[in-house]
């Protein structure tokens, strides 16, 4: 169960406003006090509303507060309405139980099982006695949008009737399950003792001592003064708890006056599968973790000890032991205290970060631990963060993006942030800027944007005011081509358990080869040379020339190591491992409710055949634009110191010289082509996979199987399911020498 889309509706600072096109990694960003915590708050707020509350409408006075409303208004109605993606397996027992209930309908369900999307609205009415209710759920096809099967449809008369009268209910089962723990904690002596006390000693302040719940004091205080013997006290007691759970069935079977719209049309009754979907909601694992998280110490040392001593805790232990070392460069262990008794069950425990108690730690490595144990411990479906580079150095901050993009690929991730570190398209299936809007006299409204990629690039420094200061924090800067090229070479190095953390390495993306001037310019190296920074630039091969390669080396010199890939770019060297391959087509197949395809090696590696053959023209065609769309300038040198006829003469000789080269080009076009095609043609059968832009291959083997590869989004996902093993021999010599 996956969130596709979120509405918030008056709702403290969201008075109308959506979060759309939800993906497993999600990133809010915004000023302070902009309403990205209002977002997770409702957010959370929906899913515990499941959790709460057995039924479709409920009390929830005592949980919701005025200033929760837009604006401090009591009267508006908050209403949260959500889309969530179901996967055949969350799909079919909404439809079995439709088909039940209703075996009449069961031709109206033919096609059910294309409708995936489920739309829930859940409203909590305004007044002095609110009432949280689900208004509406209903199920939408998957290829239309407008078309949706209607399950529940609730107004506000109906859900104040159903909730008063779950209302009732629950305060007589609070009151029998009072009734009963308080004739089990009365023993006979305690009975003798209450018969036998002093004139005016009250029997309430002894029960009291037995902590007899205040709802039944009176009427246990009765019974004792009105049975003859305990045994009769005890009979007594029992038929008060009988009488309690009659009344509790005839309030419930009791139907209510009004009535409401399922699937099969109006009804007083709530059927089964809308009980049992409710159910599945509350069942979803959330973590929400504020931008104030409670310090790290004794409660988690407690868990780790335990799994620690535990039989089959070991594996786990390890498993999160290696976690943070390989994130944060640091190892962690938890051991018995100095043996002081916090309880009669519980020993005092200390968690070591490299042999040194937790405590003693800086701020960043505990707030870092704090979050990747807290989801190690509880295994979310989603989860909420809320700024999580909170004390982290820029290296940190790149190892918690790190882990927390690699958990979205089991749980949905949402965090809002201020730090760039987290805004990497590399890593970020959706970017959102969130911004406080002066609406109402007396009130803000917060806006969401969903950011295209084009328009982070221009939105995002003007909102957050970015310094690229921040790079000059590493100890050594890696400057790669491209934004997924970031991601790739980090998945890459963890496979190859090279820790980057520990050597502090930051990523600085040039934007394509075109800029290797800009960033390899003399004064940017010197300054960085001086602050001892190690510096080193990797670029894809592409149709680059030997004496091109030659020199792009000479301008950096000796203060920047040159690497240049011997493939075309770093996604042909993805292509090493079908087996990877094949597995991510699955997995992206399941995900994008096409269902599960079997493919095996064999398959994967005939389809790269087939597919790189069909690229042979256009790499052929690569090789002749490289030649032909090279820039063709004017000298201004030519022209600079020339003034009157000298420079119409100037201009004119120029133009002659640019006119000449292009004729020449024009004439020897055929011989471009030629020798293009020679050398592709020399070098195919041996080293086609690594001449065929690699992108444009991935995109044709995975469009075979219905889904498509973005070098942007899945590059990095792909690289992290390669074996090591398979990781050319160049590319690994590369790696290893950056992270040194």
């Amino acid at each position: 169960m996956r969130l596709l889309q979120v509405d918030f509706a008056n709702y403290r600072s969201l008075a109308h406003t959506e979060l759309l096109e939800c993906g497993n990694f999600n990133v809010l960003i915004g000023k302070n006090n902009s309403g990205k915590s209002n977002i997770l708050s409702a957010i959370d707020l929906f899913f515990r509303y499941f959790r709460q509350v057995s039924g479709i409408a409920s009390p929830w006075s005592q949980q919701h507060l005025v200033s929760d409303r837009y604006g401090r208004k009591d009267q508006q109605p908050i209403k949260l309405s959500a889309a969530l993606l179901l996967d055949d397996d969350e799909l079919s027992p909404v439809v079995a139980g439709i088909e039940e209930e209703s075996p009449q309908l069961r031709h109206a369900l033919r096609d059910a099982h294309d409708y995936h999307r489920l739309e829930i609205e859940l409203c909590f009415t305004g007044g002095p006695d609110p009432v949280g209710y689900v208004a509406s759920v209903a199920l939408v096809s998957d290829s239309a949008p407008t078309s949706q099967k209607m399950l529940l449809r609730l107004d506000d008369a109906v859900a104040n009737e159903i909730a008063a009268k779950a209302h009732e209910a629950s305060t007589l089962r609070d009151r029998r399950e009072a009734l009963a723990e308080a004739g089990l904690a009365v023993g006979a002596d305690d009975y003798m003792r209450f018969k036998d006390r002093r004139p005016g000693m009250s029997t309430s302040l002894l029960l009291r001592r037995l902590n007899i719940h205040s709802e039944v004091i009176r009427d246990v205080d009765t019974l004792i003064v009105e049975s003859a013997d305990y045994a009769s006290f005890k009979a007594n007691i029992d038929a008060m708890v009988l009488d309690h759970d009659q009344i509790i069935t005839r309030v419930l079977q009791t139907p209510i006056t009004g009535t409401f719209n399922i699937f099969a049309g109006e009804t007083a009754v709530v059927p089964n599968y809308i009980t049992d979907l409710l159910s599945a909601l509350g069942n979803v694992k959330i973590l929400h973790l504020g931008d104030r998280r409670e310090p790290i110490g004794q409660r988690e040392a407690a868990r780790l000890l335990q799994l620690k001593m535990s039989r089959g805790g070991g594996p786990l232990l390890g498993q999160i032991q290696s976690t943070v070392n390989t994130l944060l460069g640091v190892s962690i262990d938890a051991f018995a205290g100095d043996g002081r008794i916090v309880s009669s069950r519980e020993t005092t425990a200390e968690l070591d970060v490299d042999d040194f108690l937790v405590q003693l730690n800086g701020s960043g490595i505990r707030e870092a631990l704090r979050l990747i144990l807290d989801v190690e411990f509880a295994h979310p479906s989603i989860l909420l963060v809320e700024e999580p580079e909170v004390h982290l150095h820029p290296s940190l901050e790149h190892a918690v993006m790190n882990y927390l993009f690699a958990i979205s690929e089991k749980a949905q991730v949402i965090i809002t942030t201020h730090s760039t570190n987290f805004l990497d398209s590399a890593g970020t299936q959706n970017v959102y800027l969130v911004r406080r809007m002066a609406n109402l006299p007396d009130a803000a409204t917060t806006q969401i944007h969903h950011l295209k990629s084009g328009e982070a690039e221009v939105e995002i420094p003007g909102e957050l005011g970015l310094r690229l200061s921040s790079v000059f924090l590493f100890d050594t800067l890696i400057f790669v081509e491209g934004l997924s090229d970031e991601s790739v070479y980090r998945q890459l190095c963890d496979g190859l358990e090279l820790n980057l953390s520990r050597t502090n390495v930051g990523f600085v993306p040039m934007g394509g080869v075109r800029n290797f001037t800009h960033y390899a310019a003399g004064a940017v190296m010197d300054f960085l040379h001086k602050r001892q920074v190690k510096m080193a630039f990797i670029l894809d091969h592409d149709e680059q020339s030997p004496d091109e390669i030659n020199r792009l080396k000479a301008l950096v010199g000796v203060t920047a190591e040159v690497h240049v890939l011997e493939r075309r770019e770093i996604e042909n060297y993805l292509l090493d491992d079908p087996y990877a391959i094949a597995e991510y087509i699955s997995s992206k197949r399941e995900l994008g409710g096409l269902g599960p395809v079997s493919i095996d090696v064999p398959e994967i590696q005939a389809v790269l055949k087939d597919e790189c053959d069909k690229l042979r023209d256009f790499t052929i065609g690569r090789r002749v634009i490289k030649q032909v769309c090279r820039p063709w300038f004017v000298s201004r040198s030519a022209l600079s110191d020339e003034t009157g006829q000298h420079l119409i003469d100037a201009v004119v000789s120029e133009l002659a010289r640019l006119r000449a080269e292009l004729d020449k080009l024009e004439a020897g076009a055929p011989n471009l082509v030629r020798d293009a095609t020679e050398k592709v043609g020399a070098e195919w059968e041996g080293r086609k996979l690594q001449l065929v832009p690699g992108d444009l291959l991935l995109d044709a083997v995975f469009k075979r199987y219905g889904v498509r590869f973005r070098k942007e989004s899945d590059g990095s996902r792909l690289a992290r399911l390669m074996d090591s093993s398979k990781i050319a021999k160049d590319l690994r010599g590369i790696l290893e020498s950056i992270a040194r």
